[in-house]
């Protein structure tokens, strides 16, 4: 099963370099339109792992054009102090997470796919608990556009992708972060 995901992956990314090797033509360009949730901090009382937290993001991607794209989701978390955290694929806070939300929702491997025109897909990113000093977060939602830049420096390209920069704030200290809240602050289009 794992082996089968990480293949998935594998396609995935070549997929995407591919579609950005190729110069895809402007006219070609797609953008999927995304909603990020409020982070919230999940206990996880894990019999192999004992108690932990995790932080779940729920989101909905919608393809408005009308063809359909392939979608291959990617989750980047950046603190102020510096620590960088991708989104995990962790079953028990995963099922902590359903139950608790009432719903059922696909992590980031499981809708990597096609997109049909209007169609909408809801997810969940887990990430490892951030580190409790922080007070703000960059949350980089990539995989919702192939467009894409090329600049040379120094003799050298450097391609960047446009990215969702969603700036969050969480009021409180280090202790107790159960009990603070994670807040939006603005939301933009970035190039990464």
């Amino acid at each position: 099963m794992a082996r089968r995901r990480v293949c998935v992956l594998l396609v995935g990314v070549a997929l995407l370099l591919v579609m950005g090797g190729l110069g895809v033509a402007a006219e070609r360009w797609w953008q999927l339109n995304c909603s990020v949730d409020r982070p919230w901090l999940l206990v996880v009382n894990d019999p192999a792992n004992g108690t932990r937290y995790a932080w779940v993001v729920t989101f909905r991607v919608t393809n408005p054009s009308d063809r359909p794209v392939y979608y291959f989701p990617q989750f980047t978390l950046i603190t102020e102090t510096g620590e960088l955290y991708r989104n995990v694929v962790d079953f028990a806070a995963e099922r902590v997470a359903k139950q608790r939300l009432h719903r059922p929702l696909a992590n980031v491997i499981e809708l990597i796919g096609e997109l049909k025109p209007g169609e909408t897909k809801e997810g969940m990113a887990v990430f490892a608990q951030p580190d409790p000093a922080a007070d703000h977060f960059n949350l980089y939602v990539g995989g919702l556009t192939n467009e894409y830049k090329v600049l040379e420096r120094d003799g050298h390209s450097v391609v960047l992708r446009k990215v969702l920069d969603v700036e969050l704030y969480r009021a409180g200290d280090a202790y107790d972060v159960y009990l603070d809240k994670t807040n939006p602050v603005e939301t933009r289009w970035v190039w990464r």
